[in-house]
């Protein structure tokens, strides 16, 4: 099953109801009185957000209107009412937009033809095909640089900096590419294509990866260059919750 217990936990997690925070527009947030955002960051990653970073400064702003590109709402409308998700979580018959009208503007866009609604069976998955399938910038993703930062004791302590570089490109289901495709090249079964590189720390220098995932069901396909190996290694999709160069994350982590 194609990620049917992530979406499925993923769905759950977005009908969550989330406590109300005592903040308003124009308040600014700093360490000292970093107490008032609790109830709009996750309690487990509250620390490492606040907690652990002295020189927090957040701003407060209205809230606004984040209604996605143009060519994916009409996208949605085009092919409203033909996605399924079958016995298997997978999904079937979807071309482009929002897959399941769930959002506010989808569903008024879709003249409410086939609204998710939350009393259906398939319900958490479908909210997770939608956030699959979100609007996500059209041809993909273009980082020159990257960064992160590992932390441990709550975010006390900083013990390693990464950064690198990260590209991703969309095969298909591509809204931007409307009235005339959706897929960037006839017949592929590619969903999108990813590459990243590290550059440092310096242990972990000319590390790279790429990878293939796909439309169907087939495992995705997942390559890594290893320099002190001075060799290209596949990596199982039975790999992908195993540790992530020597750290606590494994590459499934970064998908959500």
């Amino acid at each position: 099953m194609k990620r049917l217990a992530l979406f499925a936990a993923l769905g759950s997690l977005l009908f969550a109801v989330v406590a109300q925070a005592d903040v308003q527009p124009g308040d600014e947030i700093r360490w000292d009185n970093r107490e008032k955002i609790k109830g709009l960051i996750p309690d487990e990653i509250f620390p490492y957000v606040a907690e652990g970073y002295k020189d927090l400064y957040m701003r407060i702003v209205p809230t606004g209107d984040y209604t996605p590109n143009q060519k994916y709402i009409e996208a949605t409308v085009k092919y409203a009412c033909q996605a399924t998700v079958d016995e298997d979580g997978v999904i079937q018959n979807f071309t482009a937009g929002e897959p399941f009208p769930y959002s506010r503007w989808a569903q008024e866009a879709t003249n409410h033809s086939c609204d998710l609604k939350e009393d259906d069976p398939q319900f958490a998955i479908k909210l997770g095909w939608n956030y699959n399938y979100r609007w996500q910038g059209g041809s993909g993703l273009n980082l020159p640089h990257w960064g992160f930062s590992w932390m441990r004791n709550n975010g006390k302590e900083q013990w390693r900096l990464g950064q690198g570089e990260y590209r991703r490109t969309y095969f298909s289901h591509r809204a931007d590419l409307l009235p005339e495709t959706t897929v960037l090249e006839e017949g592929t079964e590619v969903e999108w294509a990813e590459f990243f590189d590290v550059k440092t720390p310096f242990d972990l220098r000319g590390t790279m990866f790429l990878l293939y995932r796909y439309v169907t069901d087939k495992e995705d396909d997942t390559w890594a260059y290893i320099p002190a190996l001075r060799r290209v290694r596949r990596i199982a999709a039975t790999q992908k919750s195993d540790s992530l160069l020597g750290t606590e994350f494994s590459l499934e982590d970064f998908y959500g």
